[in-house]
């Protein structure tokens, strides 16, 4: 274990530079309120010398999920409701930019934008094995 561990810190994971990640805790329970603190901070975090890019989100890359956090239930519209459970996924909400601060490419689609904010439909990005899973070609 103790071996392995250096092995890992080193493995290609996506970042292609320095990272640096913190937890900023705000109290705000309004959403809106939530969402101009948090524009700030990444503005002013931004503005710092050397700074390249910023993004924010509700997981740090590689945190581990507690095991009472079950998910999200998956319902696609047009598609026959069965009486079987829903397949449940777990989410983060994260900023724009958030795939190229970490140095993460797509292999489809488009990436999050300013224009998917709070008052905007809903956005998501997904994984390759979530789209082979559930939106087969």
């Amino acid at each position: 274990m103790v071996r392995s561990s250096p092995d890992k810190v080193h493995a290609a994971i996506g970042f292609s530079r320095y990272l640096l990640t913190f937890r900023a805790v705000s109290h705000l329970h309004e959403m809106s309120r939530q969402a101009a603190f948090i524009d700030g901070v990444l503005e002013r975090v931004g503005a710092l010398p050397g700074v390249e890019s910023v993004t924010m989100t509700e997981r740090l890359p590689f945190e581990t999920t507690p095991a009472s956090e079950i998910g999200t239930a998956l319902r696609f519209v047009g598609r026959h409701d069965s009486d079987e459970e829903p397949p449940r996924v777990l989410g983060d909400t994260v900023s724009p930019g958030y795939l190229a601060t970490l140095g993460l490419r797509l292999e489809a689609g488009r990436g999050l934008a300013a224009r998917d904010g709070a008052d905007a439909p809903p956005a998501v990005v997904v994984n390759r094995a979530f789209a082979r899973r559930f939106v087969p070609r």
